[in-house]
């Protein structure tokens, strides 16, 4: 038994070395609140356990491992937090979450509803399932095939969204012919858009990065690929602007906007905690959910909303033999929603089913470039 004082606690984080902004972007959101003070959050025991690989049974071990060596030495967590995105090792930390009983907060890619990976035993208000932006983005493929009624479409996308991108899925009862590759296992680009070409593919969805939207672009045959009959679509979570070689193309640049006074503290807070990314929104999404989780915990504590004072841990064994849960009544969920902390990105949005997102904008340039001449056109967030 663990007794909490009304100002620490301990947490346990879920994550993969295949997942190194995660990992780079939750230790900058535990610096942040060690530094801000007036937070009044005081973590006592940090658990980082990091899968190497995507073999969920190992990463299961190895998390029961952690967890017991900790609560034997009376360093047990009250909070789980779970950045990981493989499926195998994915089930494997709901599995602990659902074992152990413990609040947790998840970044996971499911889809379905949060109440179906909860035990009987406990409570859907101590769960908090926060959709990755990685997961929202490509459903504008979907819309625009919709609006514009495409019979046709290539779907090109690299490992930023490799995770997410079902072949089934997109464009799911859209009477349209696809055609989904993953770029970073094309030993050729030319040829791939060549092949493409003949196949009288006309519309082309790029889901990457500006480097990878760059080398596709640059890699199709300038004076034929964007014709007005084509399509072309570049959609990234990178910030920064679009560039190409090609002298005479027209396509729609899809990328986030937080606005100006969000982009200048995301701006600010890079270079505070050495936070290297083109991806300024996966950043943030990690950096203000971990923030935000640990002050909901912190004020879950604070309001002595524990049945008790003293917190049981029971092994993972324990639970493998059939043990008891303790009668824990917490909602999580409420306290999240009433952090009013500023976010460094896009404020979270939280559904009654315990399911949340940040609520982020797109933006839509129309990027033309004739010769030396580049324009963009904004049509659009």
């Amino acid at each position: 038994i663990l007794e909490v004082s009304t100002n620490s606690f301990n947490i346990m984080i879920l994550n993969e070395k295949e997942n190194p902004l995660a990992g780079e972007s939750s230790l900058a959101a535990l610096e942040y609140i060690s530094r801000n003070v007036r937070l009044e959050v005081q973590l006592d025991n940090i658990i980082v356990v990091d899968s190497s690989d995507c073999d969920g049974n190992a990463f299961y071990k190895s998390v029961c491992h952690d967890y017991d060596m900790n609560v034997q030495a009376g360093r047990g967590p009250h909070l789980i937090i779970d950045l990981t995105r493989c499926r195998e090792v994915l089930a494997a930390a709901k599995l602990f979450i659902q074992t152990m009983g413990l609040p947790a907060v998840s970044t996971s890619q499911e889809t379905s509803d949060v109440s179906q990976w909860l035990s009987e035993e406990t409570s859907q208000e101590f769960y908090l399932q926060l959709l990755h932006p990685q997961d929202m983005i490509p459903q504008i493929v979907r819309i625009i095939a919709l609006a514009k009624e495409l019979t046709s479409a290539a779907i090109l996308y690299d490992e930023s969204f490799g995770s997410v991108i079902k072949s089934d899925c997109l464009l799911r009862d859209i009477p349209a012919r696809q055609i989904v590759i993953n770029v970073e296992v094309t030993t050729s680009l030319r040829q791939m858009m060549v092949e493409l070409r003949e196949l009288d593919i006309f519309n082309y969805f790029v889901l990457g990065s500006l480097l990878t939207a760059r080398s596709i672009i640059d890699s199709s045959d300038c004076s034929t690929y964007y014709e007005k009959k084509f399509g072309w679509y570049i959609i990234t979570q990178d910030d920064g602007q679009l560039r190409s070689s090609c002298r005479n193309i027209t396509l729609l640049f899809i990328k986030p906007d937080p606005g100006p006074i969000n982009r200048e503290k995301f701006i600010n807070l890079q270079s505070l905690y050495s936070l290297k990314t083109p991806s300024h929104i996966t950043s943030a999404f990690y950096f203000d959910a971990v923030v935000k989780s640990l002050l909901a915990f912190r004020s879950v504590i604070a309001s002595n909303s524990w049945i008790t004072t003293n917190f049981s841990h029971s092994l993972c064994a324990d639970h493998r033999n059939n043990a008891t849960y303790e009668d824990r009544t917490i909602d999580f969920k409420r306290y999240f929603k009433q952090i009013y902390e500023p976010v460094m990105y896009a404020p979270f949005y939280i559904n009654p089913n315990g399911k949340g997102y940040m609520d982020f904008t797109m933006r839509l340039e129309i990027v033309t470039i004739q010769g030396d001449k580049e324009d963009v056109e904004n049509v659009g967030v």
